[in-house]
C-alpha cells in the first residue's frame, strides 16, 4: 500500500502567509493565521485549473456555494520552479490520467 498523498506550499494569499496544500481527496488554503480552519477546502476532484504566471499560483475549483473560486498565492521569484512542480502535480491528481481538456468542457 502506498502513502497517502499530501503535498503544501508556502505563499502569501491577499497579503497574508499562507498554506496551499492538497492530498488524495481535498485540495485546501490555509491561513497561517488561523490554521485550525480552512478558508477553502473542496474535494480534489472539483480543481478544474492550476498554473503559475508571473509569480502567482493561481488555482481554479468549482464550489457549490460560490461556483467558480479562484485561490492566488505570490511565490518568491527563487520559489517559481517548486510552485510550478506543485500545480503539477496539482494537476495531474485532480485529473488522474483523464484528459484535462476534455474534463474542462464537460464544466463549460
Amino acid at each position: 500500500m502506498s502513502a497517502p498523498l499530501e503535498r503544501t506550499i508556502e505563499l502569501v494569499s491577499n497579503g497574508v502567509p499562507s498554506e496551499f496544500s492538497f492530498t488524495d481527496a481535498a485540495f485546501l488554503v490555509h491561513r497561517k493565521a488561523s490554521p485550525a480552519k480552512p478558508k477553502l477546502n473542496v474535494p480534489l476532484l472539483r480543481v478544474l485549473w492550476a498554473a503559475v504566471a508571473d509569480g502567482t499560483l493561481t488555482v481554479h475549483a468549482l464550489t457549490p456555494k460560490h461556483g467558480i473560486v479562484r485561490a492566488e498565492g505570490k511565490c518568491a521569484q527563487d520559489d517559481i520552479p517548486e510552485a510550478e512542480q506543485w500545480a503539477g502535480e496539482l494537476m495531474q491528481a485532480a485529473y488522474a490520467g483523464r484528459s484535462v481538456e476534455r474534463c474542462f468542457r464537460a464544466v463549460n
